[in-house]
């Protein structure tokens, strides 16, 4: 059964999307924001700079037509065994 979402004029298929929550872990000063960084906007900085949290979020549409939304996470290990 699909599942159709109105507002106003337009509607939206929500069986046509698909969510994704992606969490990137790792030490510190590893690439994991330059792999993101890469993967999504196909850029890669020479120099480091220091990040902790980032958050990505955004939406493309596959081969077929589908909507993917995405939401990725990028975190420091260090940080989090820190705060337990």
């Amino acid at each position: 059964m699909a599942s159709i979402f109105e507002i106003g004029q337009a509607s939206v298929d929500l069986s046509a999307k698909s969510n994704y929550r992606i969490l990137v872990l790792g030490a510190s000063a590893t690439g994991k924001t330059q792999i993101i960084n890469q993967f999504l906007y196909d850029k890669f900085a020479t120099k480091h700079m220091e990040t902790m949290d980032d958050m990505y979020r955004g939406e493309f549409e596959d081969g077929q037509g589908k909507l993917i939304n995405f939401d990725i996470q990028v975190r420091t290990l260090l940080k989090i065994l820190l705060k337990t």
